[in-house]
């Protein structure tokens, strides 16, 4: 089968929706290697590289007017590439779907993995908020099966969009095999003696954004500080 993805997060996001592309099709592409993976992005980077697997196409805008307007491309204009490369299945991976590809035969697949602009409009600008909205309605509509990766997001979708709770699968994020490695001491002490750390402190990672919710996990650590004494670290 030909599989194809909408790679813009895999080859230029380096959080969270990056991690969940890489992640995905790393594993795909080794435990079904029958399946011919195609990659279509924008443009090229370093965060990804696909000559390292046998089973995987990396496809990108070749026309000068594709080139010019990559967002077009990615958005709609794909969908004669696609149907060029006789895809079978297509994996939305990050909230939209490419307008026009239910007019074609090609099955679709699209992760949401939030409703953010929804629950908290104010934190994106008047014309985000507006594109975000009618990308992921299309793709929640037509999609012939909707990934969520937690419960809550498939209930903002059923609520916010309409959806059938049938057309929707919770499909849990995967783990970096990375975080199974264990660090030795030697490795721990000289990381805190780099950084100064204490002996004991909460850790917060991620990126420092309003909805992260930081800041309200300043605001309770202060307000425990005469109970609580151990500090805070952020990885941003």
């Amino acid at each position: 089968m030909k599989i194809g993805y909408d790679a813009k997060r895999l080859y230029q996001n380096g959080t969270g929706l990056g991690h969940y592309s890489r992640t995905l099709i790393h594993a795909l592409a080794n435990m079904f290697t029958d399946n011919v993976y195609y990659l279509f992005a924008p443009k090229k980077t370093k965060k990804f590289e696909s000559k390292k697997y046998k089973n995987i196409i990396s496809f990108f805008p070749a026309t000068i007017i594709n080139k010019l307007f990559k967002a077009f491309w990615r958005s709609s204009w794909i969908v004669s590439d696609l149907v060029k490369n006789n895809i079978d299945l297509y994996h939305g991976l990050s909230h939209e779907l490419p307008f026009g590809i239910h007019k074609t035969t090609i099955k679709t697949v699209v992760t949401m993995h939030d409703l953010i602009v929804e629950r908290y409009p104010k934190q994106f600008s008047i014309i985000n908020g507006y594109l975000y909205k009618k990308k992921y309605r299309y793709a929640c509509k037509h999609a012939n099966k909707i990934i969520t990766i937690s419960q809550q997001t498939k209930l903002d979708v059923i609520n916010f969009c309409a959806v059938n709770a049938a057309k929707i699968e919770v499909c849990y994020q995967s783990c970096d095999p990375i975080f199974r490695d264990v660090v030795s001491i030697e490795n721990k002490n000289a990381i805190k003696h780099l950084y100064n750390l204490p002996d004991e402190y909460f850790l917060s990672v991620g990126s420092i954004i309003e909805r992260k919710n930081l800041f309200s996990v300043v605001k309770a650590l202060h307000q425990l500080k005469s109970t609580l004494q151990i500090p805070i670290v952020v990885i941003g």
